[in-house]
């Protein structure tokens, strides 16, 4: 047994413990296109904000019945506990965070008025610290990092006749300076948004605008922007975050009004979507925050129109690709001695399911793959 090409692999005639493959793949073994439910956040709230940081992720401002918040807390996925940390020092709703050398930039937003304020947090000493402020004031903008650049893009600034500025303005937090880059060329707020590479993928809703529906994609080493295939169904409002090269979007507005529990991803090698697994709760969710940590999306707080501001706090697994087990050959028995079903794949695409106690006689040759769901202690597996 060893690792081939990134797998772990069997030769024929040995004996596997069950347990032992389990516990080799700590990290993937779990549910496969599902949703968890994991602690609630100690403060309910919407339109707020989150990052992570060496596995941890901060959940930032918000708001909920008492007004603008402050607050931020930090969620430990490890030990399923949150642990309050000092507030930030504007209250405003709808701003943006990105993580640059392992500080939090926490930008824009709304109290009242919208905001250009820039504050960075600094996990390891609990300390806000002001930056320079964002010169296009604004809130629910799209926001990505690039090498140690941020970059905060369309939004909702409450002024002139659209509301909704195209502005693309980049910020450097070693010189703590702004400069403007190439505009996004049609108008987008509280849309999802994620970064794969150099380049900066904004996920425009259809829900205001319906000729607008459609990916736009910013290349930061071309300064251009480009399109990329629409959302089969809109989601405004949606909390957004990326595994793997994949766009997910979550919840949000799917037409004026009404609250959302969809859940879609955008594949930027291909530029396709596929629909994922619903988020659990029923009345859909609006103005979540997402954040992915070992590429597990986690959907925090939100509001719903029959609660408001909800403390909630779910985790997706993203689908779980199988392992390779073992190359066999036609008439190589493979012996499930154990009390659950063992679900296999074949190099040719074919799902083979093994009884509980059961032998099944391979009829072809090829690659096995198991999939890591072995939940159980006793028992063999035997490719004989």
């Amino acid at each position: 047994m060893g690792w081939t090409g990134g797998k772990f692999e069997a030769a024929a005639g040995v004996t596997i413990s069950a347990r032992t493959i389990r516990d080799m793949f700590p990290d993937i073994v779990g549910p496969s296109n599902a949703w968890v439910q994991k602690a609630s956040m100690p403060t309910a709230r919407g339109k707020l904000t989150a990052s992570v940081v060496n596995g941890r992720i901060y959940a930032i401002g918000g708001e909920n019945a008492n007004g603008y918040l402050r607050t931020n807390e930090m969620y430990d996925p490890e030990t399923d506990t949150w642990t309050t940390k000092a507030n930030m020092p504007t209250a405003r709703q709808n701003p943006r965070s990105v993580v640059v050398d392992g500080k939090i930039y926490c930008i824009g937003g709304y109290n009242g008025s919208v905001l250009g304020t820039n504050e960075m947090y600094d996990p390891d000493t609990d300390t806000w610290t002001t930056k320079a402020s964002m010169p296009t004031e604004r809130e629910a903008f799209a926001i990505g990092v690039v090498g140690d650049a941020i970059y905060c893009i369309g939004g909702f600034d409450y002024y002139g006749p659209v509301y909704h500025p195209t502005k693309n303005e980049r910020y450097d937090p070693f010189s703590n300076s702004w400069t403007s880059r190439t505009n996004i060329p049609v108008r987008t707020f509280l849309d999802g948004y994620g970064v794969v590479g150099s380049k900066i993928y904004v996920i425009c809703n259809v829900v205001f605008y319906p000729s607008q529906g459609k990916v736009l994609i910013y290349d930061t080493l071309l300064n251009s922007w480009s399109f990329g295939t629409g959302s089969p169904i809109n989601q405004h409002e949606c909390a957004s975050g990326v595994i793997k090269d994949k766009i997910h979007i979550v919840g949000g507005d799917v037409a004026p009004g009404y609250n959302s529990n969809l859940h879609q991803a955008y594949d930027v090698n291909n530029d396709t979507w596929t629909t994922k697994a619903n988020y659990p709760l029923g009345l859909g969710v609006a103005s979540a925050a997402g954040a992915v940590v070992n590429d597990k999306f986690y959907c925090i707080g939100g509001t719903d129109f029959v609660h408001g501001a909800i403390a909630s706090n779910y985790m997706y697994y993203p689908e779980i690709d199988p392992i390779l087990i073992a190359t066999i050959r036609a008439g190589n028995k493979i012996i499930n001695n154990t009390p659950n079903t063992l679900r296999f794949i074949t190099d040719g695409g074919d799902e083979i399911s093994i009884e509980p106690y059961t032998t099944y006689v391979a009829d072809t040759s090829g690659s096995l793959y198991a999939y890591p769901d072995f939940e159980f202690d006793q028992g063999f597996i035997g490719i004989l």
